[in-house]
C-alpha cells in the first residue's frame, strides 16, 4: 500500500466486518464490531465472506465514484474476498453478455454495476479461492469455530502470543520488526475479540463457496503471490496459476524468502510494480 501510494496511486484500506471495529451495520454495531440482536444465520449472513465483499465494494463506490476502475489487493480472508469480488462481477457480466438472465434481471445486475466501481484486477496474496473437498471444509469450519472460541477465551493479545508462536510466522518472529508489529496488533484488537470471533467463525475458509471452477473464465488480470516458505499457499499458488493460465489472462508471481506472511519488501515491490502497471493500462483502456 505504502509503495503504491508513493507510485501516486489513490489507495484505501478497509476494515472487513469483525475487524477494527467494522461491524455488518455501521448504524447498529456495537462498540466491538458486533452487534446483540442477531445470532444463527443472520450472523453468518453478516460475517460471511460475500458480506464483507460487499463491504469492500460499497467502501470503494463510496470513496472513489462509481465505474471507477480499481485494483484489489488483499491478503490472506482479504485474499479470498478479493476473489469473491473480481469472480462474481466476471460471473455477472457473462450471463448479461450471453442472455442467461431473464430482461428483469439484467436490467437489476446493470442498475446494481452502476453504483459499483470497475474493477481491473486483483492482487492475491496468500490466498485460496475455497475448499473444494466437503469433508475438509466441514472439518475446517470445526477448526476455525475452536479457534474463535478460544480468542474469546483467552483475549487478543494471549491469542495473538499463541498464534505467533505457530510454526507458519518462524521467518516472521525472525524479522527485527516483530515485537513492534506484535504489539500493535494486541492493541488494535483488545476489547474487538467478539467481532475478530465472528468472522473467524463465519468467514471461515470452509463455509466459503469454492471458486476453484470460476477461474478458468477470469478475464481480468490477477497477481499470486505466496511466499517461498510457505509451501501451502506456494502450493495454491500453483494450481491457481494453471487454471487461469487455460483462460483468458493471469500473472503469477512467487516471493523470494519471504514466509507466509507474505510482507517482505520483495512483496511489496513486485506487487506495487506488477499492480500500477495494470491500473495504468486499465484506465488507458477506458479512456
Amino acid at each position: 500500500m505504502s509503495a503504491l501510494a508513493a507510485a501516486g496511486h489513490q489507495c484505501l484500506a478497509i476494515n472487513l466486518p469483525g475487524h477494527g471495529g467494522t461491524g455488518p451495520s455501521s448504524s447498529t454495531s456495537s462498540s466491538n464490531g458486533s452487534r446483540s440482536d442477531l445470532n444463527g444465520d443472520d450472523l453468518e449472513d453478516c460475517y460471511s465472506v460475500p458480506a464483507a465483499a460487499a463491504v469492500v465494494e460499497g467502501a470503494a463506490a463510496a470513496a472513489f465514484g462509481p465505474g471507477t476502475p480499481c485494483m484489489l489487493v488483499g491478503y490472506s480472508m482479504g485474499a479470498r474476498v478479493a476473489l469473491q469480488i473480481i469472480l462474481q462481477q466476471q460471473h455477472v457480466m457473462h450471463n448479461i453478455r450471453h442472455a442467461d438472465l431473464t430482461p428483469s434481471d439484467q436490467l437489476s445486475a446493470q442498475i446494481a454495476g452502476e453504483f459499483k466501481v470497475s474493477w481491473a484486477g486483483a492482487v492475491v496474496i496468500s490466498g485460496t479461492p475455497g475448499i473444494p473437498d466437503p469433508d475438509l471444509r466441514s472439518a475446517r469450519i470445526l477448526k476455525d469455530a475452536e479457534l474463535a472460541e478460544m480468542l474469546t477465551q483467552l483475549g487478543s493479545e494471549r491469542f495473538l502470543a499463541w498464534w505467533y508462536d505457530q510454526p507458519l510466522w518462524r521467518s516472521l518472529r525472525s524479522h527485527p520488526g516483530f515485537s513492534r508489529l506484535l504489539q500493535k496488533r494486541g492493541l488494535e484488537q483488545r476489547g474487538n475479540e467478539q467481532g475478530l470471533a465472528l468472522a473467524l467463525k463465519h468467514g471461515s475458509t470452509g463455509k466459503m463457496k469454492p471458486l476453484w471452477g470460476q477461474l478458468k473464465g477470469c478475464q481480468l488480470p490477477m497477481l499470486l503471490v505466496a511466499g517461498e516458505l510457505d509451501t501451502k499457499f506456494a502450493g495454491i499458488k500453483r494450481r491457481m496459476a494453471a487454471r487461469l493460465r487455460q483462460g483468458p489472462a493471469a500473472a503469477a508471481a512467487t516471493a523470494a524468502a519471504a514466509g507466509g506472511s507474505g510482507s517482505s519488501s520483495s512483496v511489496e515491490g513486485l506487487s506495487a510494480a506488477e499492480l500500477g502497471a495494470q491500473i495504468q493500462q486499465q484506465q488507458q483502456q477506458q479512456r
